[in-house]
């Protein structure tokens, strides 16, 4: 998780445009996801989280604006979920679960987020979870149409209630933790 991190913060020493941070973020975490199950010392879904996290929260140390980083989080996540039934030698993954795990560990992420867009209002945790979950909605539809094996309405469900309960420990705030 701390390599993808530190891949993603180091986009923008890289010269990385904006437009293409997205994209970068795209093949890393794809990638990141293909070889989970090869990080020694770990199971393929600690790896899987941890490096979704870590890629959140590197998006705080990018040139990205805080429109642009809401946006690259539901494209993140997505590439993430969508890329579950590729982890090599993860074949026995329960996707349902590893996506709500993947999602809390994303708004989990977000804690490193929402300190380093402290001092601008324009960041908002609410949207950001909106995001988080989006991608993961979206990604999971498209487990399930290229014929994985995932229950949807189970998944969606653990989702909705993962994600409000990770919510629940960024802010206190009810109206944003229904959302």
């Amino acid at each position: 998780g701390e390599v993808v991190g530190a891949m993603i913060s180091s986009l923008d020493e890289a010269n990385t445009e904006a437009t293409e941070i997205s994209a970068a973020v795209q093949v890393v975490t794809k990638k990141a996801v293909q070889k989970a199950a090869s990080v020694a010392g770990m199971n393929a879904t600690s790896a899987i989280q941890s490096a979704t996290k870590s890629a959140i929260k590197g998006l705080g140390n990018t040139n990205l604006t805080t429109a642009q980083v809401t946006a690259t989080l539901s494209i993140t996540v997505k590439t993430v979920v969508d890329s579950l039934d590729e982890v090599e030698g993860g074949s026995s993954l329960d996707l349902g679960t590893v996506v709500v795990q993947v999602t809390e560990s994303s708004i989990a992420g977000l804690a490193d987020l929402q300190q380093t867009f402290a001092n601008d209002a324009s960041f908002q945790i609410g949207d950001a979870v909106k995001s988080i979950a989006k991608g993961a909605v979206e990604g999971s539809g498209n487990l399930a149409a290229g014929g994985s094996v995932i229950n949807l309405t189970t998944t969606i469900g653990n989702l909705s209630r993962g994600a409000a309960a990770a919510m629940g420990q960024l802010t206190n705030d009810a109206a944003t933790v229904t959302v």
